[in-house]
């Protein structure tokens, strides 16, 4: 038997539509209200690269290819040396690395900042 044969499941004449609006009431499709409102969702919480602007992750992903290239080129001859040569990628990712990690951690603390002044105006009570 099909699912409109069962005992208890609605029949295709009775099926009823609900309108759903976030934060309002439910609305049947025969006019009535039920005073149900649907709770807000919490916002995702949000990692530390999406706060960053474009730019930072433009130099972050350049960062990152430059650095991979030159790991794999290491690998590579010290492979085909035979032996561990001197680990001159270090130069590659350390200050860039350092640089690019300062400004993100101060532009991420200026957002934040920011973000806080504007939630606890200094005038208003909070």
């Amino acid at each position: 038997m099909g699912a409109c044969g069962q005992a208890g499941a609605p029949t295709p004449g009775k099926a009823q539509v609900i309108n759903v609006e976030r934060g309002g009431p439910l609305h049947v499709n025969d006019g009535s209200e039920i005073s149900l409102t649907v709770p807000q969702a919490a916002a995702a919480p949000r990692g530390a690269i999406a706060d960053l602007p474009a730019a930072l992750k433009v130099l972050w992903t350049i960062w990152l290819a430059g650095v991979a290239i030159n790991l794999i080129v290491w690998v590579l001859v010290s492979g085909t040396a035979g032996d561990l040569i001197y680990p001159w990628p270090v130069w590659v990712a350390g200050p860039a690395g350092a640089a690019l990690l300062a400004v993100s951690a101060g532009v991420t603390a200026i957002r934040r900042g920011r973000r806080s002044a504007a939630q606890h105006p200094p005038g208003g009570k909070g």
